[in-house]
């Protein structure tokens, strides 16, 4: 038997479920997971920082994309440049 007063044992149980608590990365919200792998408070907030990622994503790779575009363009006006010079013959 444990010589616990119900005050002590119920500040052991919310000391115990509060260290399992962690924050989820969309609200802050503390969490308590159900599973190992459970990071979110539900799933919209999953949902939610499933889009932020894809659009984080996009706007990286059209970024690159217009970083590549413009060398090409910078290039293709040099080949037209040396082309249009007169030709030593």
């Amino acid at each position: 038997m444990s010589n616990l007063t119900p005050e002590r044992h119920l500040q052991s149980v919310i000391t115990l479920w509060s260290e399992s608590l962690v924050a989820c990365p969309g609200c802050g919200t503390p969490v308590a997971p159900r599973r190992p792998n459970q990071q979110y408070c539900g799933p919209k907030c999953r949902a939610v920082a499933f889009v932020k990622r894809q659009g984080q994503a996009r706007r990286e790779r059209d970024a690159k994309a217009r970083l590549l575009l413009r060398t090409v363009i910078e290039t293709a006006r040099e080949v037209q440049h040396l082309l249009e010079e007169p030709h030593d013959a």
